[in-house]
């Protein structure tokens, strides 16, 4: 054998050797292939352009339901909902182009005849030639991307109708608050085109007013990255009128936190703030009202508190004619303190009350809230044990409120305990406070009714049968005292019949107690010349035979000219005089006697039954001493008389006629 034909075996062996290494190759990519369809989770399915399956994967099997003995060789309308077969001669025509199909989206039926939404991919399959004999297909389960879609859909749609029907403007803009797409709320609202509001050009809509302080405020939002929230009156143009605009902005922000740009709304709520401004003037109405029916009853009860104070100096010696005075009496106090009680809710609303603090011994609050609550206190029998310890506690409060809280509860603790009852008051000492324990064995509050027993009007007993009477504002009132002190109240009880307990804390005051002023009560004031005038000539003759049983001389007007001609007369020390006067009212009166060398040092009081703070400021502009709300206590009287001089004083301290 030559060499030739030795190396041209060789040469045979070799190509032999590397087509059988080539077709072993092709065999184990055809395999891979074939696995990687038939594992796929999505339907891989081959057809004939006559559209008859000639493969069909587990993929398909899932999807679709149908195993590929019962398909293979079958028609594939046999998955095709009969209202969609025509999309079958649409994709066979496109198949025989030479076309390639992606993303058809469609539905197919399973076998157990439910629908699936369904996208497709379609691609001719060729021969060895290059001629179209069929197609694979491949078909992806789309029926959560379609949910998920329809949801977003929706809920978009839900919002667009929620901002529509709320009447809210919907604003989009830039990371520097400039606004980048037209906002037809906008435009409808204020009348402004894309072109006048684009950047900050829509500031113009907003009032003058409130310009500056809306742009400052979005400013430091864009500048610091946080919420803007503002108001505005901004320009109406279906109205022509400026209205109210709540708005609200919100960054938005990518992965790495930086803003790309802001979302807001803005909403018209201009029927709000005129229901609130309306509700503010029947608040106000309701105070005014409140004033001129606490004036118009204490004119009545005034002479009537006069007269029984009269009587009872004469000291009448018939033990029946006592009794009956008595009760009088009583219930001449109850009209007074509901009254009372009317006005110092409606200036506590308002933030009206203005406390005088001083530093107090806890001892001597205690014994004037006791003095003012004895006569309930003696008239239903109850024993009272007080309890002050050893320790001398000092307060920093108003003598005059804190007075008024220890003996609203008395009187409380008093009324709503059976006769013959039994009441405490303890004090102790707790760190920086001085705690008050106010206890009795009465009626007792239901544990439903604990939460609410210091809100505004609110009655444990609401029977018809219910006789302790009150308007059910003393412990709201009580309560709202003890809080502008910086103390706390609360209220302790088992229930029905088992008493309660009042626990007040009021912190101590820092240092030492200034000195106690000279009290007046039951001390004879001294003799003065006075003044008494008054419109109303019940409550001036009155006034003036109270003042005459004291020992006073007693002159009387019942105008405002005939007081000023009568005290340029007889120059009183100290004047009664009444606000409410008809011609030349009491403010008036005041002025021009203090214009008057002879009238300066007259020791001017306003006795009236207007009782409000403004009342009070306006007494003092106008030149009056001192102001005590019809009818005037007794104990106060008493320390205007001792106080008073022919060269003026310093205001006493009338803590019986706040």
């Amino acid at each position: 054998m030559t060499t030739g034909s030795k190396v041209t075996d060789l040469l045979a062996i070799a190509r032999g050797a590397a087509e059988a290494t080539s077709e072993r190759v092709m065999d184990e990519v055809r395999a891979h292939l074939a696995a990687i369809v038939e594992n796929s989770q999505d339907a891989i399915v081959s057809k004939t352009l006559d559209g008859i399956v000639t493969s069909w994967n587990k993929g398909a099997e899932r999807l679709f339901g149908y195993p590929a003995s019962l398909i293979v060789g079958q028609s594939i309308l046999l998955i095709i909902p009969p209202e969609r077969r025509g999309e079958e001669t649409e994709i066979l025509g496109r198949l025989r182009r030479g076309e390639r199909i992606e993303s058809y989206d469609t539905e197919r039926m399973r076998r157990d005849g439910t629908r699936v939404a369904v996208s497709l991919t379609i691609s001719p399959l060729r021969d060895s030639a290059g001629t179209i004999i069929g197609a694979s297909k491949i078909a992806r389960d789309v029926s959560a991307r379609l949910a998920a879609d329809r949801a977003l859909r929706d809920s978009e749609q839900r919002f667009r109708s929620l901002v529509e029907a709320s009447g809210a403007i919907v604003y989009n803009s830039d990371a520097q608050a400039r606004w980048r797409a037209p906002n037809p709320g906008w435009e409808a609202y204020t009348g402004q085109s894309f072109e006048q509001y684009r950047d900050h050009g829509w500031a113009t809509a907003i009032h003058a007013d409130d310009r500056e302080r809306v742009m400052a405020k979005m400013a430091s939002s864009v500048e610091h990255g946080v919420v803007f929230e503002t108001e505005a009156r901004i320009w109406h143009a279906p109205s022509s009128t400026w209205r109210h605009q709540e708005a609200r902005a919100v960054p938005m922000r990518d992965t790495e936190g930086t803003i790309t740009s802001w979302v807001g709304t803005a909403t018209d709520i201009h029927a709000r703030r005129e229901a609130e401004e309306a509700l503010r003037a029947a608040d106000r109405r309701k105070d005014e009202f409140l004033a001129i029916m606490a004036h118009e009853l204490r004119n009545p009860l005034a002479p009537l508190a006069n007269t029984l104070e009269v009587l009872r100096l004469d000291q009448v010696e018939r033990p029946q004619q006592r009794e009956m005075l008595d009760i009088m009496r009583r219930q001449v106090g109850t009209l007074v303190r509901l009254v009372d009680d009317l006005m110092e809710a409606s200036r506590i609303a308002r933030g009206m009350i203005e406390l005088k603090l001083e530093a107090l011994p806890l001892t001597a609050i205690v014994e004037s809230a006791i003095e003012i609550s004895r006569p309930l206190i003696a008239e239903r029998g109850h024993q009272l044990n007080v309890s002050l310890g050893n320790v001398a506690l000092m307060l920093r409060g108003d003598r005059t409120r804190l007075t008024q809280v220890l003996a609203n509860l008395l009187n409380n603790a008093a009324k709503y305990t059976p006769p013959g009852g039994r009441l405490e008051v303890n004090a102790s000492h707790e760190t920086d406070w001085a705690v008050l324990c106010v206890r009795d064995n009465g009626v007792g509050i239901p544990p439903e009714m604990l939460n609410r027993i210091f809100d505004m009007f609110t009655q444990v007993d609401t029977s018809l049968e219910r006789s302790h009477g009150g308007l059910g504002i003393g412990l709201s009132i009580v309560k709202r005292l003890v809080e502008l002190h910086g103390g706390t109240i609360e209220v302790r009880s088992e229930g029905r019949g088992s008493g309660s307990e009042f626990i007040l804390r009021l912190p101590l005051a820092q240092g030492s107690a200034e000195q106690e002023r000279t009290s007046a009560r039951g001390a004879a004031p001294p003799s003065r010349r006075v003044l008494v005038v008054d419109d109303n000539i019940d409550a001036a003759q009155s006034l003036a035979l109270l003042l005459r049983t004291m020992g006073q001389e007693v002159h009387v007007a019942h105008s405002g000219l005939a007081a000023l001609a009568e005290a340029a007369s007889i120059k009183p020390a100290v004047m009664l005089l009444d606000i409410g006067m008809p011609g030349l009212n009491g403010y008036e009166v005041a002025r021009r006697l203090r214009a008057e060398p002879w009238g300066r040092d007259i020791f001017v009081v306003a006795v009236t039954g207007w009782g409000q703070e403004d009342d009070r400021r306006r007494s003092r502009e106008a030149g009056f001493d001192e102001h005590l709300v019809k009818p005037a206590a007794l104990d106060a009287l008493k320390k205007v008389l001792t106080h008073a001089t022919s060269g003026g004083a310093g205001r006493p301290d009338l803590a019986t006629n706040p």
